[in-house]
């Protein structure tokens, strides 16, 4: 029986996994994006402007709602796919100083400082952020060794926490032992192994009306579905849309809200046609009053 197996070695369909899978990934990422943004990319000369907000602070809210109705448990060993996208994104930094040419930008610290390295003579930059400037590499990897080992940790363990102290929230189950078997469950994505994951998907911490449920949902999907195409259309045609973190952590986000919103209308439909079954009590009095 593999690690994460219920008794029947059972697991949870591929489209609830991938949905774990971004549930681990996306509300903890879009945390990062906001305090990151908010600390050390916002310049207050510049003003707060709806993209600021939208991108940087409804994206949070949206997953804090999203987290405190649904009733999905996290391990903390899926802080590793966390800690994967982040690697990934500096490493995607680091490719395009090295190999892309990036479009010029206007840049308010290159008009500032214009001896600062990566500003252009006209005053632009051809770097993504201010903080991740490859041409001053020890700044920049001491700004992403930060993000990575104490900003990211701490925001996945909030949302993690807060995820887990959900009253009413079901829990992994315990039959996996041996100290390795229990590492190897610790990253798995079946955070509900065998028919459970139904209940798990189908109903909230606390709404448990599943039509009601499955409203929020639907209703957290198309808010953020309109700001992120609205977000396309008013900066796609920058050249710069898919070097920004922000934009990763969108795109991520309108993923897990989509396959979240059809693992829980799956698992809902499954709930309907599922068999209900009988307790033992409610049986003995079944047969007593036929009796």
């Amino acid at each position: 029986k593999r690690p994460g197996q219920g008794a029947m070695g059972k697991r949870s369909p591929l489209v609830a996994r991938v949905a774990s899978l971004l549930h681990a990934i996306s509300p903890p990422g879009a945390l990062v994006v906001t305090v990151v943004f908010w600390v050390l990319i916002w310049d207050p000369k510049n003003g707060v402007v709806p993209e600021d907000w939208l991108l940087h602070g409804v994206n949070t809210l949206v997953l804090l709602v999203d987290t405190l109705v649904n009733s999905q448990s996290v391990r903390l060993g899926n802080f590793a796919y966390l800690q994967l996208l982040a690697i990934a994104y500096t490493a995607w930094t680091g490719i395009v100083h090295t190999f892309l040419r990036l479009p010029p930008q206007k840049c308010g610290l290159c008009e500032d400082e214009p001896s600062t390295p990566g500003c252009q003579p006209d005053g632009s930059c051809r770097f993504i952020y201010a903080v991740v400037n490859w041409a001053k590499p020890s700044e920049t990897l001491q700004t992403l060794i930060i993000l990575i080992v104490i900003v990211a940790p701490v925001c996945f363990l909030l949302f993690a926490g807060l995820s887990n102290l959900t009253i009413g929230r079901p829990r992994p189950s315990n039959e996996v032992t041996g100290c390795c078997a229990r590492v190897s469950a610790s990253f798995s994505l079946d955070t509900i192994v065998g028919d459970s994951w139904i209940d798990n998907w189908a109903l909230g911490s606390f709404i448990k009306h599943p039509f009601v449920y499955l409203i929020v949902r639907l209703v957290l999907f198309v808010v953020w579905l309109g700001i992120f195409f609205w977000h396309i259309a008013s900066a796609f045609d920058n050249g710069y849309w898919f070097y920004y973190l922000t934009n990763w952590s969108s795109a991520i986000q309108l993923c897990y809200l989509g396959v979240a919103l059809w693992t829980t209308i799956r698992a809902q439909r499954l709930l309907h046609t599922r068999p209900r079954v009988m307790s033992p009590d409610s049986d003995l009095a079944a047969q007593t009053e036929s009796a």
